[in-house]
């Protein structure tokens, strides 16, 4: 399931929870039209939703805290050595792609085969990558304001050539690190 789709389950559970919670509210407090155990009955389900749409929205959007976990562990040899692999592994998957526009291609054609391009970094670059660049950005005490890339920091492809800067952004960090 691609992110925007489990983006959109999360919002809707979430948006019709607040929406049971509400009207229970609203059915509790000012006239008492309806029976409270009814509000009550709403008001459970409301929450009962809320709760579970964060929770399976927390726990589809952390998949990369594994990898964390297991990259803050890593001495400083380690942590060169992925970053300098993952950078090569960027850098192959760019040489397959092409983000710019054909202009004899349809926009929506373009847009599809770059939404295409976009999910392939979210769900198997993006993750690793944001977990690295975290990590020795910690070590070095950068912000992502002194040096940042769109799409580690924001997981957009945007910009002239996004996966060039985020593998450029890995090399950097790594040459920084100490030792």
């Amino acid at each position: 399931m691609d992110r925007e789709l489990k983006w959109k389950i999360v919002a809707v559970v979430a948006s019709i929870s607040l929406a049971a919670v509400v009207k229970a509210l609203n059915l509790v407090f000012p006239d008492m039209i309806v029976p409270f155990g009814w509000a009550i009955t709403l008001l459970a389900i409301g929450f009962l939703g809320l709760a579970t749409a964060l929770l399976f929205g927390w726990h589809w959007f952390s998949k990369s805290s594994a990898a964390s976990k297991s990259i803050s562990a890593m001495s400083t040899v380690e942590l060169r050595q992925s970053s300098s692999q993952k950078s090569k592994e960027i850098r192959k998957f760019m040489a397959g792609t092409d983000l710019s526009p054909n202009i004899l291609e349809p926009t929506a054609e373009w847009m599809a085969r770059r939404k295409k391009i976009e999910n392939t970094w979210l769900e198997n670059h993006h993750p690793e990558t944001l977990s690295l660049v975290r990590e020795m950005r910690g070590r070095l005490g950068i912000t992502v304001a002194e040096l940042g890339c769109v799409a580690i920091d924001q997981g957009m492809l945007a910009g002239v050539n996004p996966l060039s800067d985020a593998a450029n952004l890995l090399d950097e960090l790594a040459n920084k690190l100490p030792g």
